[in-house]
């Protein structure tokens, strides 16, 4: 499998959220770190304990034992419901159950007062705007590009696509796979099923929204071998971004990037060639976008804390939408999240939003996004639409190869498509002379600064507090400009 489809979770605490939290049991698929089609002996089983890995990734989410049951291999944890949303994503977790029966605080969904819930990333993103005004990429094709889509038809927050027959078609170019919803878990099969959850998935029983393009038509391939890691796998993406041209479909989201790993080392990309024009599949990703009119929505990748650090290929690509991970307050780079190569002469990634899972799961937010503004005018190009989505984000125009042009915003977004002039953000330029400027705190405590040697490349992103309701930035050595937000409104600093 692509190295954006490895979680991502080891360096990342859970943020704050504000459901209401419950103990759960949570279970383990196995006690050796593999899930294995024979299992050893239930007694033997039943006395090793619990594998150790796995309790210290979900003690960096903030999952924190309260029991632990090696005859079970489970612990009881306190836990909210946007964890539990994350923790259902994990290969080893194998199910979630309350620990006491929990009281049912909604109505059911088919009634007119029920009240519709949002993840955390849609919230982010102000996603209910949209829903709530009727943009749901209803009859709006989108293609999704993975390495599988193991129960999706078996998924019950893609129940109500499947009802309405919002499937359409499915291709395997890698030859594993005929049936559109097999695979192997371990293998990682399900990471387009949690991708698409992610564009389009609602839980009618939760009234709970994971997606925002509920109602669109969706073609499926997967091009991504979870058995192997080699360049081929580059081969079947661009086929299968070819069969999707083939099929007229102008949205397209791919959560697979490629970069280093491989299974023979000689095919590790160099930080080099992140270029935006040596790899094939980039060369494809731009002639989809520049040729053919389709928005490739893609993930930045999750190299952020290795050596690599670098966008993960087709994502360097110059006009593909590409989407890097961030947090949810005062927003700033996740640790994971890919950074714009200093190669490329244009900003990368373009937008950021929230995601625990890697880079992956932002990305078909913002596909979603995409959907949700095609449905309320077809007539626009992708490079409007992707324009319209970074005029609505939050740092915009100041993108930089950490977050890009940052969060977006689907009240502007509203606003835009109304009226594609309107003045939707609010920013100033400043030059300051000396090595300090200082703003007014507006209330904040605290705001992230992204300081850059030059327009786009970051040296160092940092927090500073506020002091006496006052931030006082200083100059790092090196920095040229620098950028920050105060309520809305974007500052750059050109230091004299």
């Amino acid at each position: 499998m692509s190295r954006l489809i490895i979680f991502c979770l080891l360096t990342i605490f859970l943020s704050s959220v504000a459901s209401a939290q419950e103990k759960y049991w949570i279970y383990f698929n196995s006690k050796t770190g593999v899930k294995s089609e024979i299992q050893d002996s239930v007694v033997a089983q039943r006395n090793l304990p619990i594998y150790t890995p796995y309790l210290e990734e979900l003690e960096k989410m903030a999952v924190i034992p309260e029991v632990k049951s090696k005859w079970l291999n489970a612990i009881t944890s306190i836990v909210t419901e946007e964890q539990i949303v994350f923790l259902n994503q994990l290969d080893y977790v194998k199910e979630i159950k309350p620990a006491r029966k929990i009281a049912s605080t909604h109505k059911a969904a088919d009634t007119e007062e029920a009240i519709a819930k949002y993840t955390t990333v849609l919230k982010q993103v102000k996603a209910e705007v949209l829903i709530e005004n009727g943009l749901n990429g209803e009859g709006v094709d989108i293609g999704i590009i993975d390495g599988g889509f193991l129960d999706a038809n078996t998924d019950r927050d893609l129940d109500d696509i499947f009802y309405e027959d919002q499937f359409k078609l499915y291709r395997d170019f890698t030859g594993e796979y005929p049936d559109p919803f097999g695979g192997l878990e371990i293998h990682n099969d399900d990471h387009g099923t949690r991708v698409w959850r992610t564009i389009g998935g609602f839980n009618r029983d939760k009234d709970q929204y994971y997606g925002i393009a509920t109602y669109s038509n969706y073609y499926l391939a997967k091009s991504d071998r979870g058995d192997r890691e080699f360049r081929g796998e580059e081969d079947f993406w661009i086929a299968a971004l070819e069969w999707m041209d083939s099929l007229g479909i102008k949205i397209i989201n791919s959560s697979l990037g490629y970069s280093t790993g491989f299974d023979d080392p000689t095919e590790n990309y160099d930080p080099l060639d992140i270029n935006g024009k040596s790899a094939p599949i980039t060369v494809a990703a731009q002639i989809a976008a520049e040729e053919k009119g389709i928005l490739l929505v893609v993930s930045a990748g999750n190299d952020g804390n290795s050596e690599f650090q670098n966008l993960s290929v087709p994502a360097d690509a110059k006009d593909v939408l590409t989407v890097g991970s961030c947090t949810t307050t005062s927003p700033k780079k996740m640790g994971f999240s890919s950074i714009g190569s200093p190669m490329l002469n244009y900003s990368k990634p373009d937008v950021c939003c929230y995601s625990l899972g890697g880079t992956s799961f932002s990305a078909p937010v913002i596909t979603g996004i995409a959907a949700a503004i095609k449905q309320n005018s077809p007539e626009l190009t992708n490079y409007e639409i992707m324009e319209i989505i970074k005029k609505s984000s939050h740092f915009y125009p100041y993108a930089n190869n950490y977050i890009g042009y940052g969060v977006p915003d689907s009240e502007k977004i509203l606003r835009l498509l109304d009226d594609p002039d309107a003045d939707v953000w609010d920013a100033e330029e400043i030059k300051v002379v000396g090595d300090l400027a200082l703003f007014p705190a507006g209330g904040l405590k605290k705001v992230t600064v992204y300081h850059k040697r030059n327009e786009y490349l970051v040296l160092e992103e940092g927090e500073v507090k506020a002091e006496e309701d006052e931030f006082i930035i200083a100059q790092p050595a090196g920095v040229r400009r620098s950028t920050l937000v105060i309520n809305g409104k974007v500052w750059e600093i050109y230091w004299e």
